[in-house]
């Protein structure tokens, strides 16, 4: 481990044992999830993932790209902004790629957007064949 890491990882202790003394304030749920990412970052760098959503009867399907997969499904699920996935109900996660680049990870995104409905069909049933909601199992 590097010593920017050491260092960065003491920030982090420091951060969150503040935070930790002023729990009945906040969220503690929120404040574990936020202290397990941010670890994740700097020790394996910045991940972006290219993902697919359904509804509830997998009649829909929806890709997209971000860099807090976790942050984004409940985005969706709490219908946060308005378009396509709050207007369909769009808010499953069937299917998702982990990416260190990100220009990687865009061109997947295009290339997923630009296939087959068949093809994104096939793609979720080999990696999630009973369709689950994998957002629990992140």
């Amino acid at each position: 481990m590097t010593l920017g890491l050491i260092l960065a990882n003491l920030y982090i202790d420091y951060f969150f044992r503040f935070c930790y003394n002023f729990i009945e304030l906040i969220d503690l749920k929120q404040v574990l999830l936020a202290e397990i990412l941010i670890r994740k970052v700097i020790m394996y760098g910045k991940q972006y993932f290219v993902y697919i959503l359904s509804n509830k009867n997998n009649t829909v399907l929806y890709i997209g790209i971000t860099s807090n997969l976790l942050g984004r499904i409940f985005q969706h699920k709490d219908q946060a902004t308005k378009g396509f996935t709050s207007r369909y109900n769009v808010d499953k996660l069937v299917y998702y790629e982990i990416y260190e680049d990100v220009y990687e990870a865009i061109s997947r995104e295009k290339q997923l957007k630009s296939g087959s409905r068949r093809k994104k069909v096939d793609l979720v049933n080999n990696f999630n064949k009973q369709w689950e909601d994998l957002c629990n199992k992140l």
